[in-house]
């Protein structure tokens, strides 16, 4: 049995051989579009659930929403799709038509029972066409213990919520920041935004009479101040008359010693102090962050902190389901560290993982120090890998001045080893460096004579 959807949103049955027909299930769709987000919410229902589990016929019941700039289709995982010993029930969403975007999509599915709603899966993502993105509702074997537990009178009851982030406007507009400085936020910006006297009224609760740097060299301050207070004066009692005035003109400088401002905006992230945003990793670790920071280095949260009805703008906090700590942590260090400090990404720091939490959230620095790590110590032994990794991170700049390199090396880059393994990592792109580097500036002749002899080394290595 299929089932089709009309453009109201109400899903028909179409009979195949049944002498019994039974209730169509329903979809309503609501729709909420703003200049900077779209929510779109689906009520996804299928009637007698029990009955369509039982039986051993395949069943698909698909339902497609959304408008003419995204579309999108909703429905249970076919019963001939799922491994013959699996024994969960899954929904899955298909991305059938969305606009060329890098902005992230917040996808939420909710069971809904006699009890109240509950959420059973979340998936923070970067749409693309054809995607399609899998969610667990339950275990047959618990629904079959407690029916109750996931459908009202045998009712199945989905709700599907998708939030699409928009690009921001001209700048964040976070509470506490003056008009003066409403206009893009740029790394280079920063310094006057969190310059003294820049804010204006309570930022972390109670006013500071500073800007940030200044907050937080207070706070290094406060913190050592027992400690160095009590040292102190042990050491004044102990040696005081037997020191020279030399001595003691040391020791009162190291005790005025306050943190820099640099060390300040470091230590902000290290000990959380007035911290007034909190971003939680996959395994439920939570960093304590900034929104001022986070908005002023990251494009995902200038577009989530940009609207205050936003959820983690009035929770004043962030999950992200697809993101560990170790990753978490390595970019917000990466974020909080003085930009004169900040190291090369080397290559061998290149994970998957990172790659797709640079893609979600949109962090420029990060970017810029993994350009520096490309273009550091290059060799004809890590030209091709490194170009590759330009590519994926969309390092235009980078990826011409390697391709430059590659092509005045192009002989000892394209060793056979080092060409076999380009060819099985992504075939296509092989033979694009191939034909830029050997097909430059040469005759006709040589051109095709190359092109040749390239065919037969590859159907000889590839078959």
């Amino acid at each position: 049995m299929e089932w089709t959807v009309e453009e109201k949103g109400i899903l028909y049955e179409q009979k195949v051989g049944h002498t019994k027909p039974t209730p169509p299930p329903i979809a309503k769709l609501a729709c909420s579009l703003e200049k900077t987000r779209a929510s779109y919410q689906l009520d996804w229902y299928l009637n007698n659930f029990s009955d369509h589990m039982d039986s051993e016929e395949p069943k698909q019941f698909c339902t497609s929403f959304g408008n003419g700039k995204y579309k999108f289709s909703f429905g249970l995982v076919p019963a001939n799709e799922m491994e013959e010993d699996d024994g969960d029930v899954f929904m899955r969403l298909t991305i059938d038509k969305c606009p060329v975007s890098d902005k992230p999509v917040t996808i939420a599915v909710y069971l809904r029972t006699a009890s109240g709603e509950r959420k059973v899966a979340e998936r923070v993502h970067v749409m693309d066409d054809e995607d399609v993105i899998g969610f667990k509702l339950f275990d047959l074997e618990k629904f079959v213990k407690s029916p109750s537990s996931f459908t009202t009178d045998d009712m199945l009851h989905v709700i599907c919520r998708i939030t699409i982030e928009g690009k921001q406007l001209n700048c964040c507009s976070n509470v506490w920041r003056p008009p003066a400085y409403n206009k893009p936020l740029t790394p280079e910006s920063v310094a006057e935004g969190l310059a003294s006297g820049s804010f204006v009224g309570p930022i972390f609760g109670a006013p500071y009479p500073g800007g940030l740097f200044e907050a937080a060299a207070a706070g290094s301050a406060a913190r050592s101040s027992s400690t160095a207070g009590s040292s102190s004066a042990s050491e004044e009692t102990s040696d005081g008359e037997n020191s020279s005035p030399r001595a003691k003109r040391a020791k009162c400088a190291k005790r005025n010693t306050q943190p820099t401002p640099r060390d300040g905006f470091e230590e902000l992230f290290n000990s959380g102090d007035f911290s007034d945003f909190t971003i939680i990793a996959s395994d439920g670790t939570e960093f304590k962050t900034h929104m001022y920071i986070l908005s002023t280095f990251s494009e995902y949260f200038q577009n989530v902190l940009h609207d205050k009805n936003s959820k983690p703008f009035i929770e004043k906090r962030i999950k992200f389901s697809t993101i560990s700590a170790e990753v978490l942590e390595f970019i917000l260090r990466h974020i909080y560290k003085e930009p004169a400090l900040r190291p090369p990404i080397l290559e061998d720091q290149l994970t998957p993982e990172l790659y797709s939490a640079v893609q979600l959230l949109k962090v420029e620095v990060v970017v810029q120090s993994i350009a520096a790590g490309l273009h550091s110590n290059v060799h004809v032994y890590n030209v091709i890998n490194r170009l590759f990794a330009a590519t994926d991170y969309g390092i235009w700049w980078t990826k011409d001045c390697l391709l430059s390199y590659l092509i005045e090396n192009r002989f000892r880059s394209f060793e056979e080893n080092e060409y076999i393994a380009l060819h099985k990592k992504n075939r296509y792109f092989a033979n694009e460096l191939f034909d830029k580097c050997f097909m430059v500036s040469i005759p006709k002749e040589v051109a095709d004579e190359l092109a040749r002899l390239e065919a037969e080394r590859t159907k000889a290595i590839f078959g």
